[in-house]
């Protein structure tokens, strides 16, 4: 057998590399609504397009005061950025008109959640049109899929060393 046969040979035996993706930079904001300080939670999710991560807690409404913030820093893999941003994709994240009901609740737990990716923004809506509302739930549910399960593990270990609001 000739070499080039064999190369060609061996190249289609291969998988065929998978093209890489430009990266996705993420920021997620969700709270429960307004409510009182000693019930009020919010959570921070954000991702630069570089994988360096940050997921905040905050209870009450004082970002400021480092008694009541929880933060924890963390860093995806070249791999799992990849797979995201592939995800994204199949998902219609950049393809598909996002829209906002044409009536949305006052109060009320609130997430906001968007994606940049170069040049490329997209916001998605607080309050999906009902066909879109799966979609959007999924897309949430792959965030927050990002963050460690230590990071999940610690903030719990510190949210229940808190104890409960009186």
């Amino acid at each position: 057998m000739s070499l080039p046969l064999g190369l060609a040979l061996l190249a289609m035996a291969l998988p065929a590399a998978t093209p890489a993706v430009q990266p996705v930079a993420v920021s997620f904001d969700a709270d429960n609504g307004s409510v009182p300080p000693p019930y009020r939670r919010s959570t921070s999710i954000e991702i630069a397009a570089d994988g360096s991560g940050r997921l905040l807690r905050l209870l009450g409404y004082d970002r400021q005061d480092p008694t009541q913030r929880f933060e924890y820093a963390f860093a995806l893999s070249e791999a799992q950025q990849q797979a995201f941003a592939r995800r994204l994709e199949e998902l219609g994240l950049w393809t598909t008109r996002w829209r906002e009901r044409e009536r949305v609740p006052v109060g009320g737990p609130f997430v906001h959640l968007s994606f940049r990716r170069g040049d490329e923004k997209v916001v998605l809506p607080a309050y999906p049109v009902q066909r879109q509302e799966a979609a959007v739930e999924t897309l949430r549910s792959e965030v927050r899929a990002l963050v460690p399960e230590a990071a999940n593990a610690a903030r719990q270990a510190w949210e229940q060393g808190r104890g409960e609001p009186e």
